[in-house]
């Protein structure tokens, strides 16, 4: 409908006015199923949920819905542009605290850690006033990760343990189980790496969250690759595939990509066009997180 995201973020403006008007009375519902399609079908069928409710009623909570799954699915750009615009407008402190925590993770990505930093603890204080517990645990973690893309490692294992104490179910504790694979795979504990991956892999299967399944089968993919499985990394990375292309989740997309490169340049194959792509890639969004696995796969020794 809208080509051209300033005549839409003009729109949004007058439909948040409107909505204010009026009263929006399924905020939370709307809110609650477009999550629970991200979890099931990927961050572009939640982006589109989320966009004709938000043109439709101008719910805030909709439209953080589109920033969110702007970031899921890699776009950064998109996604901080929108939660910019909607942190200006909002005068819901719900809707803040929740721009915030993305904010967080967002400036975490682009290497911006100071700022990340501020905007994850405005996001903690905002929560531990209002004793939101998931909002305090999916902080924490957010917290966790920042540490450990500084490579402060006691100090992501602090936030974990903070996390644990608000622990929570579905799929935020894959989530968890994620940010746990990580710290292994920064000691260079690959098999330990490995172990949390079958845990994640396990809990997603049954529960039905697409989006989550493709991320635990890529990371499976991936430390059984590091673990000299390469076949059968090989086999996982393939699956992931079969579920994310359909979905169009760009972000998984690149990630997965990794682990057909690294097989790639350690059993034979063409490794070119993928480093090709996935660094233009880089390059538009700026994710510094996907540029290190880049550099530690073009790195590895492939024993």
């Amino acid at each position: 409908m809208f080509k051209n995201r300033y005549f839409l973020l003009c729109f949004l403006a007058s439909t948040i006015w409107l909505s204010r008007c009026s009263g929006s009375k399924n905020s939370d519902e709307v809110y609650q199923k477009g999550t629970q399609i991200l979890a099931q079908e990927g961050a572009k069928a939640s982006r589109d949920f989320f966009q004709e409710n938000a043109l439709a009623t101008g719910d805030e909570a909709a439209l953080f819905g589109i920033a969110w799954s702007h970031m899921a699915q890699g776009d950064l750009i998109e996604a901080e542009e929108v939660c910019s615009f909607l942190l200006a407008q909002t005068e819901n402190p719900e809707i803040a605290l929740k721009c915030h925590y993305l904010f967080g993770h967002l400036m975490s990505r682009t290497g911006r850690f100071a700022d990340a930093f501020y905007y994850f603890e405005l996001a903690r204080a905002g929560y531990q006033k209002s004793e939101n517990h998931l909002g305090l645990f999916r902080t924490y973690l957010g917290l966790a990760k920042l540490m450990t893309l500084q490579k402060d490692l006691e100090a992501a294992e602090h936030y974990l343990l903070e996390a644990a104490r608000f622990k929570q179910d579905g799929p935020d504790y894959l989530v968890y189980l994620s940010h746990q694979e990580k710290i292994a795979f920064l000691k260079k504990d690959y098999r330990t790496a490995l172990t949390y991956s079958v845990l994640k892999l396990d809990a997603a299967r049954p529960a039905g969250y697409r989006h989550l399944l493709a991320d635990a089968l890529s990371d499976h993919g991936f430390y059984l690759i590091l673990n000299g499985e390469y076949e059968r990394g090989l086999t996982f990375s393939k699956e992931a595939d079969s579920i994310i292309e359909p979905i169009g989740d760009k972000d998984k997309y690149f990630y997965n990509q990794l682990n057909i490169l690294l097989y790639r340049r350690c059993r034979g194959g063409e490794t070119a066009p993928i480093i090709e792509e996935i660094n233009r890639w880089i390059e538009v969004q700026g994710d510094v997180v996907l540029k290190e696995y880049l550099d530690f796969v073009l790195e590895w020794p492939c024993p």
